[in-house]
This record gives C-alpha cells, sequence and structure tokens, in this order.
C-alpha cells in the first residue's frame, strides 16, 4: 500500500500460463481480444501485501480493505463486501475463576486458584505452530487441559507444555496454581513463551509472550 489509509495500486499477475492451451481448444486465433476473452473468462490473480500502519486510529484494532479495479475499458468495478484486517495481533487474556481476568499481578497467596489463558486476535487465529510454555518459578502448576489450537499438553519440571499445532483456532489452556509452602513474591515468577524450531541452526528459539509477578 502507498499510504495507511488503504489507496493505492496493486499490480495484478496474469494467470498461470495456460492461454495457449485454451486458445486452441476453441480454435481461436491469437490475437489482443482473443487475450481479453481468456482473461475475461479466467480471471486475474491479484496478490498484496498488507502492511499494518505506524499509528492508526481504529479503537478495536481492526482495518478493512475492499478491491476496487478499473477495467481496460475504463469501467471502475467496486467489490460488494468490504474485508476486515486485524492491525493488532494476538491478544492474550489470562483470567481466573475466582478473580477475573488478571493483569500483572498473579496472587494465590490464599489458596488454589483455576486460571484460563487465551490468546486470539480478530480472526480467531492465534500464534504459530510450535509449543507454549508456561513455566512458575513461585507456585505448583497442575490440572492442565487445552482446548482449541491446542492438541496435546504435558507438565514436567513445573513448566506447562502445550502443543500448537492450528494457528488458525485460538488457544484455550487450562490451569491450576497453588502455593508452594514458601510465602514470597517473584517479578517473573509465570511467564509465558512460544518455543519454535530456529529455521536455520539446530536450536529452539523462544518468543516472550506475557509475563506476570506471582505473590503465593
Amino acid at each position: 500500500m502507498i499510504s495507511s489509509t488503504g489507496n493505492g495500486l496493486v499490480i495484478s499477475q496474469s494467470p498461470a500460463d495456460t492461454f495457449s492451451m485454451w486458445r486452441a481448444k476453441r480454435g481461436l486465433a491469437r490475437n489482443a481480444q482473443t487475450k481479453y476473452d481468456y482473461l475475461a473468462d479466467r480471471g486475474h490473480i491479484v496478490a498484496a501485501n498488507i502492511l499494518r500502519p505506524e499509528s492508526f486510529s481504529s479503537v478495536d484494532g481492526v482495518g478493512k480493505i475492499q478491491a476496487k479495479v478499473t477495467t481496460t475499458s475504463g469501467v471502475v468495478v467496486v467489490a460488494e463486501n468490504t474485508l476486515e484486517v486485524d492491525l493488532l495481533g494476538p491478544q492474550v487474556n489470562l483470567s481466573s475463576q475466582t478473580r477475573g481476568s488478571i493483569g500483572t499481578t498473579i496472587n494465590v497467596s490464599d489458596g488454589p486458584q483455576d486460571f484460563v489463558l487465551t490468546i486470539k486476535n480478530h480472526c480467531s487465529e492465534s500464534l504459530e505452530e510450535g509449543d507454549l510454555v508456561i513455566s512458575a518459578v513461585n507456585g505448583i502448576i497442575s490440572a492442565d487441559s487445552g482446548l482449541g489450537a491446542v492438541s496435546g499438553t504435558n507438565i514436567a519440571d513445573n513448566a506447562l507444555t502445550a502443543i500448537i499445532s492450528n494457528s488458525d483456532a485460538p488457544i484455550f489452556l487450562s490451569f491450576t496454581l497453588t502455593p508452594d509452602g514458601t510465602s514470597s513474591s517473584e517479578v517473573g515468577g509465570l511467564d509465558i513463551t512460544l518455543r519454535v524450531p530456529d529455521p536455520v541452526y539446530p536450536f529452539d528459539n523462544f518468543i516472550p509472550i506475557q509475563s506476570y509477578t506471582l505473590n503465593d
């Protein structure tokens, strides 16, 4: 796009090179009119990369795009429908079943609490495929389960690992936090990261998702 308002010129790419076969089947001559007829029958393939502008005024983080095509005859064809474009990406929401949505601090000093982690964007998509890891310095993680993009969970060394196998679905991850018997407050006591294989080197990359202060 040329500007953040979405006004700009998108070059269309011609279809796959099957014009000769299409023309031969119909016994047509090779000329400009036949090419236009072929394109009218087959259609153009149009591809566009949409980049998030540096600033935007959308309250809910959703932009809109609408296709507009100027034909060779000068007629402008405007698509009937607009498409919504997510500008914010996946949003993380951790909520306690007793205290509601969590800000930056988790408090389980008065006993075990059940939590639900939801990660999705406006299009109900989540993160790229990989392992979502929730690790606790304070408290004990237990009673794990997952839905949506989560295909399996496991707890080892007080870290909950959820396998994200479908980035086109939201992440719903449930777990319980229990005080570990030693009362303390730890900044970064609960960390959420995404572990994905490095595309070049033989090790994993950890992408920070969210971090909380944990009191137990």
